[in-house]
């Protein structure tokens, strides 16, 4: 049996970023029926954005905003067939450490 191998970190690339928003998309709206407009929003080019591969697959996706007052992590989501693997927790600790 093979090693799952799995990174999380800030995106890097253009490429990277549009996978991050699709992997939103697939969770938020068309999962969980979130409106386009609540779930894309005025922080998205401000916020840094993180992604979760697995075994080469983005398969998870986070931001951290940067607001007057505070930072904010939001935006946790996981394809559906990579949950229970512990990814979320990864995601939240990788932003975390960028705090």
């Amino acid at each position: 049996m093979s090693e799952t191998h799995i990174i999380c970190r800030k995106t890097r690339t253009t490429s990277e970023r549009e996978a991050v928003f699709a992997i939103r998309r697939t969770v938020f709206i068309d999962e969980q029926n979130v409106p386009e407009d609540i779930e894309y929003d005025e922080f998205e080019d401000s916020a840094i954005h993180f992604i979760c591969h697995v075994d080469g697959r983005a398969v998870g996706a986070g931001r951290l905003s940067i607001l007057e007052d505070r930072l904010k992590v939001e935006r946790i989501a996981i394809l559906k067939e990579f949950r229970e693997m512990g990814l979320g927790g990864r995601m939240v600790q990788t932003i975390l450490q960028e705090c």
